[in-house]
């Protein structure tokens, strides 16, 4: 058993990194805050939807004990991948195959790289522009068809067309959904992933497995992925800037992520000065 220490889960979009004038932006203060978390003795894991490829080296430089990644479908502890369910293969053809016939856009997410369908890059190139983020992350795609199929974490959508309702009411009964916090009335995105894994089962899962306990743990994030996670963890924070009905789930709520959110959470449960 790890004495006197804590875990603190972070989750990345919304929370770790927002975007401003379509750049992805990392507070200097989150970046502080992470550090000195570590040098005080506590873990300090990334808990993301994003998949491995999607975390660039701004983040990974920052310095974490480990990545709870693709909502919980897989788990890197010290560098070593300690839990890792891909999606299977039958269901990936399926799931691809209704969005092929509704004109659902898509990318395949996976440890190794992002797979995307040119209409997914047309409509996202028409949302964001042409910014350095926007390169960065196109830089990272490859052709869908070069995609291993198992290998696939989870597949994020895109549709101008269907509502997220029409959509979810198709697959919400097989799978894992989750709305994109960056979606609005007028585009409809979201992620597909394994049923019955998400940032609250890797959790259990990372915990046993350093045999922690889960009352010295804490969850700060902002969208409704995290709500497992609030659930799960000793004290659950929301950003300032979450999404509605987040804030509820919380015991505490933070200030925005651009107001040292994540700073000032760290400071008010004491784990840094």
């Amino acid at each position: 058993m790890i004495m006197n220490k804590k875990i603190i889960f972070i989750d990345v979009d919304g929370t770790l990194v927002g975007m401003q004038d379509n750049r992805q932006i990392i507070p200097e203060s989150a970046i502080s805050a992470i550090q000195k978390a570590r040098a005080k003795g506590h873990l300090v894991y990334l808990c993301t939807g994003r998949s491995k490829a999607e975390l660039d080296n701004d983040i990974m430089s920052i310095g974490f004990d480990g990545i709870i990644g693709a909502a919980g479908g897989f788990i890197e502890e010290n560098n070593e991948m300690i839990f890792h369910q891909p999606l299977p293969k039958e269901d990936i053809l399926s799931i691809t195959s209704y969005f092929h016939e509704h004109d659902i856009q898509y990318y395949l997410e996976s440890n190794v790289g992002l797979f995307v369908t040119y209409g997914f890059n047309k409509i996202m190139r028409q949302l964001f522009g042409e910014s350095q983020d926007t390169d960065d992350f196109f830089s990272q795609c490859q052709d869908i068809l070069d995609a291993d199929l198992s290998e696939v974490n989870k597949i994020s959508f895109i549709s101008p067309i269907l509502s997220y309702e029409e959509i979810a009411s198709h697959f919400q009964d097989a799978y894992q959904l989750v709305k994109a916090s960056w979606a609005d009335e007028k585009i409809t995105a979201g992620e597909i992933s394994n049923p019955g894994i998400n940032k609250a089962t890797a959790i259990h899962y990372l915990t046993d497995y350093l045999q922690f306990d889960l009352e010295n743990t804490y969850g700060i994030g902002d969208s409704m992925n995290d709500v497992e996670m609030f659930e799960c963890v000793k004290h659950s924070i929301a950003m300032g800037n979450s999404m509605h009905g987040v804030k509820d789930k919380a015991e505490f709520v933070t200030k925005d992520i651009f107001e040292d959110g994540i700073e000032y959470a760290l400071k008010h449960y004491g784990l840094i000065e």
